[in-house]
């Protein structure tokens, strides 16, 4: 039986921005979203680094368990390394949630790509009781894919003032030189924030 303190899935929920074109997560049957899918735009010119781990900090309604992340593709990527493009779920303490499958050849497509997780040897599994979490990706190979992001503004507005500190930003990497599945930190290393504006990306979690 599951642990009832865990949320298994979205609810239907009263949607106080009713009438205003804002569509809460709940209404979509997701648990979360990185930002609301009005304000998604295709993907940004400027990539990161292949090898590194680029994560989008999100805000939780309350503790729940996460089977799949869901972003949307907007540019495919091309002649990626086959088993070095992973999607990932960190909880708010940087501890390693969950993985997907590679998506080596999903990365190479367009649209919205739903990935299942998995909790690898070492994780507490798929719950979360932190009241945000971490989802990110790396990739590896030729061209990067580009992904929706959350509008054009300044990725400056969304992470704050430059008094606050990294581990409160919203748009920040982590580890680097990651390539297969077994190179996935289980604890992140340090945040940095990230300067352009890929960071902003969607992510829904199910």
């Amino acid at each position: 039986m599951p642990d009832p303190k865990f949320l298994q899935h979205a609810t239907a929920v009263n949607n106080p921005l009713a009438g205003q074109g804002i569509t809460l997560p709940g209404e979509l049957g997701y648990a979360a979203q990185s930002v609301p899918p009005e304000t998604v735009t295709p993907g940004a010119s400027q990539v990161g680094a292949a090898g590194t781990l680029f994560l989008r900090r999100m805000s939780l309604p309350g503790p729940m368990v996460v089977s799949t992340l869901a972003q949307i593709i907007s540019v495919a990527g091309a002649t990626l390394t086959a088993n070095q493009n992973f999607a990932v779920l960190y909880d708010g303490a940087g501890q390693l949630i969950g993985i997907t499958a590679d998506q080596s050849v999903n990365w190479t497509g367009t649209g919205l790509n739903v990935m299942a997780l998995t909790a690898p040897a070492g994780s507490p599994g798929l719950g979360i009781d932190t009241p945000y979490c971490y989802a990110g990706f790396w990739w590896n190979g030729t061209t990067s894919p580009l992904f929706a992001r959350g509008g054009t503004a300044d990725i400056a507005l969304v992470n704050g003032q430059a008094a606050v500190p990294a581990s409160q930003a919203r748009a920040v990497s982590a580890n680097s030189g990651l390539t297969t599945a077994a190179t996935v930190p289980l604890t992140l290393g340090a945040l940095t924030k990230i300067a352009n504006t890929h960071g902003n990306l969607y992510w829904a979690l199910t």
